[in-house]
């Protein structure tokens, strides 16, 4: 067996430096859980501005139809092998619901905040994504959506061309 003047001993700086630094995050983590108002709290204040009920249906050819809930219009056709953004969307929205139990009676809804956050909530499981973090391209593919109610979002609330008003509020809203 080794004496204890020929063992080597852990260095103990580095064992001090990473115990404060674990001590550090703990206070940090516990401090803003308590003392910092949540993001969400913050960004669901925000008016929301436009909004619309959509019903998303399979369609035998591969296509999805897509329909407004409230009037029952269809408002879009993904065809089979297109829109492939608003497509895996909703298949981790569906997959969400079915993991819960939770059928397709309850519409998805599509909301733009005052902010320009573009939000597709799912009130059957409580999940919301904001789009916008999918970026541009993939937010404006929603926005279609959202804009193809053109009485209410032609007007003061989108501006004449509705994708650049959402490229804009969101660009705003990022600041």
């Amino acid at each position: 067996m080794p004496s204890p003047e020929t063992q080597r001993r852990f260095p103990l700086y580095p064992l001090v430096g990473a115990g404060s630094l674990m001590l550090i995050t703990l206070l940090s983590v516990t401090w803003i859980r308590w003392f910092a108002p949540p993001e969400l709290a913050v960004a669901l204040e925000d008016p929301v501005v436009a909004a619309r009920e959509l019903r998303f249906a399979d369609r035998a050819d591969g296509g999805v139809e897509v329909t407004d809930a409230v009037s029952g219009q269809e408002i879009r056709r993904l065809l089979a092998g297109e829109d492939g953004f608003i497509r895996s969307t909703l298949r981790g929205l569906v997959r969400a619901r079915r993991a819960r139990g939770a059928g397709q009676a309850v519409p998805f809804r599509l909301g733009l905040r005052q902010s320009g956050q573009l939000l597709l909530l799912d009130p059957a499981t409580g999940q919301s994504i904001d789009l916008w973090a999918f970026g541009n391209t993939n937010a404006e593919a929603f926005a279609g959506l959202l804009a193809a109610n053109t009485p209410q979002l032609a007007g003061a609330a989108l501006g004449a061309d509705p994708a650049e008003r959402f490229r804009n509020g969101r660009d705003e809203h990022a600041r």
